[in-house]
């Protein structure tokens, strides 16, 4: 499955629980809830955190034996996060 795919797949099952629970958050820890308020209440003004993380959460089911710490190239064991995020993620 491409990254494109894991991402609209995702994307529709957040849907799907949130208009199907009505509360989206039902279940999520409190520390889970804030991190994810803060998130998302930073996003417009922090684009880049928004779209690295979800780069690398996306390239994680893509590949579950990649450390996405090393999203560089360069790194030992490392792979390319900016292409993949400008091929499949941002687009």
């Amino acid at each position: 499955m491409t990254h494109t795919e894991i991402l609209h797949k995702t994307y529709d099952a957040a849907l799907d629980r949130a208009f199907s629970m009505g509360k989206p958050f039902e279940g999520l820890s409190a520390e889970i809830k804030e991190d994810i308020e803060y998130l998302v209440s930073r996003s417009e003004n922090n684009k880049a955190i928004v779209t690295v993380l979800t780069t690398l959460l996306t390239h994680k089911q893509a590949d579950p034996l990649q450390d996405i710490r090393y999203h560089q190239k360069g790194l030992p064991g490392g792979f390319s996060g900016r292409v993949i995020d400008k091929a499949e993620i941002t687009p």
